[in-house]
């Protein structure tokens, strides 16, 4: 049985860009403090993680 990994993202947006970012974090307490420290931000959002390959894609995406 393959494990399930939580991972949440945070869309941002920074002054004068001209698209939103996405922060990309592996636990929620972090998802949370990046999004109370910054003006123009959404949520957290949940993503659940079960196959070793998105696994593997979204630890990377959380090291950016």
């Amino acid at each position: 049985m393959e494990k399930t990994r939580k991972f949440y993202t945070v869309k941002f947006r920074n002054w004068g860009a001209d698209s939103a970012g996405t922060a990309w974090f592996d636990n929620k307490e972090d998802a949370d403090k990046f999004y109370n420290s910054r003006d123009y931000v959404d949520p957290p959002k949940l993503h659940q993680a079960r196959s070793t390959d998105t696994i593997a894609k979204y630890e990377e995406y959380c090291k950016r």
